[in-house]
């Protein structure tokens, strides 16, 4: 994301762009991989040079675009054009963070930005819409993610610790969710001929 203007998305590609969308900067691999490191709560944003070498401050893009499914759809739009069929769209979560709302306690100062945090790193609105655009297209799109359990490990925790795991492999074994696996890789392996187009998926 620009650090100084949080509202549109900045693609850093490794192939040629598509055509009118403007001049992207011209980093290397590990400037691209600072910046979507740059939490701001973790790193600094960094600068990277752009037109004119004028340097252009980025930071992480899971403020704002934590899950970034649309983009993905939008990108192989413009690469490939709307009528260019898909035969699955994976996405795969990070775990479900709890519900988001406002505090009603004595440190109500600290729990705002707690939610505040959540709103900007919220992965399940963006979920939800991709869910409701593909609810008349049978087994196209795929959400996996850990819905409970997830929201009680801290970040700190994940590598340390063996309960998001435990978590994971409670969640592969429900059945629905081992059904969708199971049609995942149906469709990864055999790539059978799909009549969706992008433009059916929604821009």
């Amino acid at each position: 994301m620009p650090a100084n203007n949080l509202r549109f998305v900045r693609r850093f590609r490794t192939y040629p762009a598509p055509k009118n969308i403007g001049v992207q900067p011209d980093c290397k691999i590990w400037q691209a991989i600072r910046a979507t490191m740059a939490a701001p709560c973790l790193f600094k944003a960094i600068e990277i040079p752009s037109t004119g070498e004028i340097p252009e401050c980025f930071a992480d893009g899971g403020l704002g675009c934590n899950n970034p499914s649309l983009e993905v759809v939008r990108e192989a739009a413009q690469l490939f054009g709307d009528n260019c069929t898909v035969s699955v769209f994976l996405s795969i979560g990070a775990g479900h963070p709890g519900i988001i709302k406002l505090p009603k306690s004595a440190d109500v100062w600290q729990k705002l930005i707690q939610a505040l945090d959540g709103i900007a790193t919220d992965c399940e609105r963006i979920a939800d819409d991709l869910k409701h655009r593909c609810s008349s297209i049978p087994d196209i799109y795929f959400r996996l993610n850990i819905l409970h359990g997830a929201a009680m490990v801290s970040h700190d925790e994940w590598s340390k610790s063996g309960e998001m795991l435990t978590h994971t492999r409670a969640y592969l074994q429900e059945d629905d969710i081992s059904r969708n696996i199971d049609l995942i890789a149906k469709h990864l392996c055999s790539i059978p001929p799909s009549s969706i187009t992008l433009a059916a998926m929604g821009k």
